[in-house]
């Protein structure tokens, strides 16, 4: 599991995402969580890219559909599915739904061009045993240097 603590919410694999639904909603907030989502379609949609195959792309189009709000105090699942991939091309959905009752919040779909020149990237589950090693060891660390 990778975790980013920054903005709360934890990938349990290389496609699907957990976070939390703030309880009160602002303007302010509102406009955030609005810019989130677009953002965690471009996460997770590229994270899905990166379980299929092992070469990076940059956006052509991410596109999100705002179906209903989320229940303030809910943790919603966010999805992506690749659609397709193509020789240059890939497309990919992404789905955030209530975690609880499976209700549909929003529906996103993102193409990326596929790069070819740059070398490919570590595979997703390489990057979280790694982030998991170097967790443990400064846990270790920390635990000896209070004994």
């Amino acid at each position: 599991m990778v975790e980013c603590r920054a903005i709360g919410f934890s990938v349990d694999s290389g496609d699907t995402l957990q976070e939390p639904v703030p309880a009160r909603s602002t303007p302010v907030l509102s406009a955030l969580l609005v810019a989130l989502t677009a953002t965690l379609v471009d996460v997770v949609g590229s994270a899905a890219l990166l379980t299929k195959i092992e070469k990076s792309g940059v956006s052509l189009n991410i596109s999100v559909n705002y179906l209903r709000p989320g229940k303030g105090g809910s943790t919603v699942k966010i999805v992506g599915e690749v659609v397709k991939i193509g020789r240059t091309v890939c497309s990919i959905e992404v789905a955030i739904t209530e975690k609880d009752s499976g209700r549909l919040i929003a529906k996103g779909t993102h193409v990326k061009h596929i790069l070819e020149a740059e070398p490919p990237f570590p595979r997703l589950d390489s990057v979280a045993e790694e982030l998991t090693h170097r967790r443990n060891a400064v846990r270790n660390k920390t635990q000896k240097s209070r004994l």
